[in-house]
């Protein structure tokens, strides 16, 4: 997509598929295949702290939004299960605010009503069918704390689940309905919350809550729908009031900005994931906000919803759309997926699973984009523990991770989203073993899914990632 026909050619003839590594093994004999010189080529040295563990890397990490608007079949079953998705959102995004999930209606902005296509008891019999962890969205916009007791009794006492989570509301930042209930509802409303509103609410709800089931673990902030600019005096507000009852706190995360027309470059599309934005950036911000908010507390740090950017519905005219859809959003998503290990983050959610949202994992039709093989081909294969891991160098859309497992089992993730630039790996003295074995899948935009190889005795040091690629190696 971004390398010249004359890169694509040379490169398909030389590696045909196998992985972009320009060293055959750690005894520093040149491999018979080179990278084309189409782009700006940097160096960079791998460093990694094998006793610094900085996030888990278990089911409970992987998470995706699932609306009761989209299918649950087996398809979506044998979906789920390939990609390593443990947990579901749901009803996930606006609907925790629009959904009655007992009477099974959707009350939209503008006062009409809807029925999805599924119910919470199908949800339920569905998630236990594959053993999943579902994190349950409930109303706050009408802040009804009697209607939210139904709602909780409902799934426990009458459909006897309990879910990993609750999360409050949706984007209360947004909110336009605030405290009128859903029949009042009409698009000429403007009733909105502060934070230190929204922290009041969350106190009834979890009182409420606590009285149907006293051992509900809350999420005390569903995202801000604002950006990273107000979420910190939220979080702040949500902990600094409710922080001993709370399970953890959530944010969004859609680095790309709403740029128009021809300002939306992939250039700029990619970039975004160093900007204020990135996961990197507004995670140490926020945990900041926590541990100060409430010093004693454990507070997870969630992020229920995340992709490249808000827009990218097919028929939407969003500029972004057309990167979020194929396999530009590849690296752009695991390069999020590294930063989110790196900050320490214990849950990601994909927004979302199956829908016409061109960042979806699924298309409506149920045919698997780029996106899913990332999932199902690279990222399950990521040991348990993720740890402290750098690169030398200014390398901008450049990204990396190391995870280990037990004994000498490690694996190395790298993301290089720049669409121009050509970066050089080195992995000697850097810890991460090469004297091994192993396997690795590399994944480009001349191949459908990730291509994989078999290494045996030992893997090289030196790889090479052209623009726009994906790496993940492992040892045994």
């Amino acid at each position: 997509m971004v390398w010249t026909g004359l890169f694509t050619a040379i490169l398909t003839l030389a590696v045909g598929s196998l992985p972009l590594a320009s060293a055959s093994s750690s005894s520093g004999a040149i491999a018979p295949w080179s990278v084309a010189s189409s782009s700006s080529t940097v160096s960079t040295q791998l460093s990694m702290q094998r006793s610094t563990v900085v996030d888990n890397v278990s089911s409970e990490f992987w998470g995706i939004d699932l609306s009761p608007t989209e299918k649950l079949d087996t398809d979506r079953s044998d979906d789920l299960a390939a990609a390593g998705i443990g947990y579901i959102l749901w009803p996930s995004a606006k609907l925790n605010d629009e959904y009655d999930l007992v009477d099974n209606i959707i009350h939209k902005g503008d006062g009409s009503t809807s029925r999805p296509r599924t119910d919470a008891s199908a949800f339920v019999d569905w998630c236990r069918s594959i053993k999943c962890h579902a994190i349950i969205g409930v109303p706050g916009e009408i802040n009804n704390t009697t209607f939210v007791e139904e709602e909780v009794k409902y799934l426990v006492d009458t459909l006897h689940f309990q879910p990993a989570f609750w999360e409050i509301g949706n984007e209360p930042g947004l909110w336009k309905h605030y405290n009128i209930p859903w029949s009042q509802w009409s698009s000429t409303q403007n009733s909105g919350i502060t934070p230190q509103g929204y922290a009041e609410l969350v106190h009834r709800y979890i009182s409420a809550m606590h009285s149907v089931d006293s051992t509900a673990q809350i999420i005390g902030l569903p995202g801000t729908g604002l950006g990273h600019d107000q979420e910190p005096i939220w979080i702040y507000d949500t902990v600094k009031l409710n922080g001993p009852h709370l399970a953890a706190v959530s944010i969004h995360v859609y680095p790309a900005p709403h740029l128009h027309g021809s300002e939306a470059t992939l250039s700029r599309f990619d970039h975004s994931l160093v900007g204020k934005a990135s996961i990197e950036r507004r995670a140490r911000v926020d945990w900041n906000e926590i541990h100060s908010a409430c010093p004693t507390c454990h507070i997870a740090l969630m992020i229920t919803e995340f992709n490249a950017a808000t827009v990218g519905v097919i028929s939407d005219s969003g500029p972004y759309s057309k990167f979020m859809s194929g396999f530009d959003e590849v690296p752009y998503i695991a390069a999020l997926v590294t930063q989110a290990l790196q900050e320490r983050v214990s849950n990601l959610d994909l927004y979302d699973l199956q829908s016409a949202f061109s960042g979806a994992m699924i298309a409506s039709n149920g045919t698997p984009r780029p996106l899913y093989y990332l999932y199902s081909d690279m990222l399950v294969h990521l040991d348990p523990k993720a740890v402290d891991t750098n690169f030398s160098g200014s390398l901008g859309d450049f990204f990396g991770e190391v995870t280990i497992g037990n004994g000498t089992a490690m694996s190395l993730l790298l993301v290089n989203a720049n669409p121009s630039m050509t970066v050089r790996v080195d992995l000697a003295g850097s810890g991460f073993t090469v004297d091994k074995s192993g396997t690795s899948w590399n994944y480009t935009s001349s191949t459908s899914r990730p291509t994989e190889k078999k290494w045996s005795g030992s893997i090289p040091d030196i790889w090479t990632l052209p623009p726009e690629c994906v790496i993940l190696i492992q040892v045994e």
